[in-house]
């Protein structure tokens, strides 16, 4: 949408957190009921444990932070759950900076999201894998 090229106000960076923590807090809400748990697979006998799930939300993060622009780094120390921990400033400090255009060019980084879009796509990806993990647990 059009609207996604829009600047961001301060007030807008500090909604954007709200509603990144409050999907970070779901996430773990959804972690913390399945730790022990068994996670139902799908129909075709698909599905992932929960440490693979959070691998992936993870990974996916890294990648939609690239496309804003940001570097992250690819540290393997520690529990993907830790690690998600450890991005959760990383992305706050660089939608922060994203929004005010401190990043430089989010395409001449390789980047292409713009603030806006990068919340909406990384808050929508937080939250569906919160919501599959709570949805399959037996």
């Amino acid at each position: 949408p059009v609207a996604d090229a829009a600047g961001m106000t301060e007030a807008d960076i500090q909604r954007a957190g709200e509603i990144f923590r409050a999907c970070w807090r779901n996430l773990d809400e959804a972690v913390k009921a399945a730790q022990g748990r068994v996670l139902r697979k799908d129909s075709d006998g698909r599905g992932r444990h929960l440490e693979k799930m959070l691998r992936h939300v993870l990974q996916g993060h890294r990648l939609y932070l690239s496309e804003l622009g940001a570097e992250t780094s690819q540290a393997t120390d520690g529990s993907p759950q830790a690690r998600l921990r450890a991005i959760r400033p990383v992305t706050i400090q660089a939608l922060r900076k994203a929004a005010k255009g401190k990043l430089g060019s989010a395409r001449a980084r390789g980047g292409s999201w713009s603030a806006r879009y990068f919340v909406r796509r990384a808050a929508w990806h937080i939250l569906d894998h919160a919501w599959e993990i709570e949805d399959r647990i037996e």
